[in-house]
């Protein structure tokens, strides 16, 4: 049957209205190629070419494909839906709106009524102020729970703050993601990059305090020009713009080997700008060939140049021991000092000056 001029078709979930359907009574299949329009208890679809299977209660659209209802609103260039499980599926470019998140993708599907939907073709999802893709995402609306599987990358626009790895678990209400697959943090403001790796990233939202923090666990690296770490774990409060790493962390300067029970370093402009050592507290740095400069203490803080160490400020039974040279090949011997305070300054990461206070003791040992 061809039926043309404010035609309507409906069952009990759903009404088709368009302006021209040729229909197959005995098949139960119709089609329309001039626009049509289906109203259900789920929203409103539009579309330029479509398609109805009535045995399957199938709708398959073309062209201009838009999807209102309520609470979110979804266009794609092709589109099934079945009004019986309200399940949508989409094929090509597909864009789902609401007033607090965004999904693009290539395809995928969307059931309507647990808000549930699996998509891949390097799918993307905004929400906030955060960005969230990979190859394949699960996600589900009402609970902000999702998935993410293979080269799964989170952006944070505010912190510029970039999360990388090949899977990640998501809950939107609970604040948090946990990131596994070589996972790493990467964060730059153009002029220096800081890197962390672990074998899983967890970053975690306090949405009442508008607060951002990441958690690295097991096999930590850090990675930053003229800086290297490794540790335990680590506490990255990107508000306090603080990375407090735990478990005898060791870092690296230059010549200069650094260790403590707990390391706090203090970014500038999403760089390492100063640190300090909380507990037994150690430098060592190579003089040469087999000797070595030692300095320790129960507490240091040292200040960045150029990433590379400037100052430092070691207190609580504080010991030094240095080669003493009589000239640029030949040393007189080992200074030991010990006091209650030591201020040392460094030039191109190198020990160039010092100061000791609180009763300090010097041996020199030829």
């Amino acid at each position: 049957a061809e039926l043309d001029g404010n035609v309507k078709l409906w069952d009990n979930s759903m009404s088709l209205s368009t302006s021209q359907l040729d229909y197959d009574m005995n098949l139960q299949y119709g089609y329309y190629n001039q626009g049509g329009e289906i109203i259900s208890t789920s929203g409103t679809l539009t579309s330029k070419y479509g398609y109805y299977y009535a045995r399957t209660r199938d709708f398959y659209f073309k062209k201009e494909v838009a999807f209102v209802n309520p609470e979110y609103t979804m266009t794609s260039d092709t589109l099934l839906y079945n009004t019986g499980s309200k399940k949508v599926s989409f094929f090509g470019s597909a864009d789902i709106k609401s007033a607090k998140d965004r999904i693009l993708c290539d395809r995928g599907w969307y059931d309507t009524k647990t808000d549930i939907t699996q998509l891949s073709g390097k799918p993307v999802l905004f929400s906030d102020r955060r960005m969230l893709e990979a190859d394949s995402l699960f996600y589900n609306r009402r609970t902000k729970f999702g998935r993410g599987i293979k080269n799964f990358h989170l952006f944070d626009s505010t912190q510029k703050l970039h999360v990388y790895g090949s899977f990640a678990q998501t809950n939107g209400l609970k604040g948090y993601t946990y990131v596994t697959g070589t996972p790493f943090v990467f964060r730059s403001d153009g002029k220096d990059s800081l890197f962390i790796f672990a074998d899983t990233i967890a970053v975690f939202q306090k949405q009442k305090l508008q607060k951002e923090y990441i958690q690295a666990y097991r096999r930590v690296k850090i990675f930053q020009k003229e800086i290297q770490v490794v540790t335990d774990s680590l506490v990255y409060l990107s508000d306090d713009s603080c990375i407090s790493l735990f478990y005898s962390p060791i870092m690296w300067n230059g010549e200069n080997q650094i260790s403590a029970d707990t390391i706090r370093f203090y970014l500038k402009n999403n760089a390492i700008d100063s640190f300090r050592l909380l507990s037994d507290a150690f430098l060592v740095s190579k003089e040469k060939g087999i000797h070595f400069n030692q300095i320790k203490g129960r507490m240091m803080a040292g200040k960045l140049d150029s990433s590379r160490i400037r100052d430092l400020f070691v207190s609580g039974n504080c010991q030094s021991i240095h080669y003493e040279k009589e000239d640029s090949l030949h040393y007189i011997g080992i200074n030991v000092i010990d006091c209650g305070e030591m201020n040392f300054r460094f030039q191109s990461g190198k020990l160039n000056s010092a100061a000791f206070f609180n009763n300090p003791d010097a041996t020199l040992y030829p």
